[in-house]
């Protein structure tokens, strides 16, 4: 069975009012860089892209 995390940023379009976004895997390195315009090269694994990282607003979630 997968992990899951929960998103914690209130501005995150994952989940609703008051409401934690859930969701498993994480974010891809390309994908943060379409979200942020970081370079790849700059971003870290398990810090800025990786399991975890929420692939809506690319902040780190909270295992569940």
């Amino acid at each position: 069975m997968a992990k899951t995390y929960l998103c914690e940023n209130s501005a995150c379009s994952l989940g609703a009012i008051g409401v934690s976004g859930r969701f498993s895997g994480g974010i891809t390195k390309e994908q943060v860089n379409l979200l942020t315009g970081k370079p790849v090269e700059s971003l870290e694994s398990g810090k800025d892209f990786g399991a975890g990282v929420c692939p809506n607003c690319g902040q780190k979630g909270k295992e569940e």
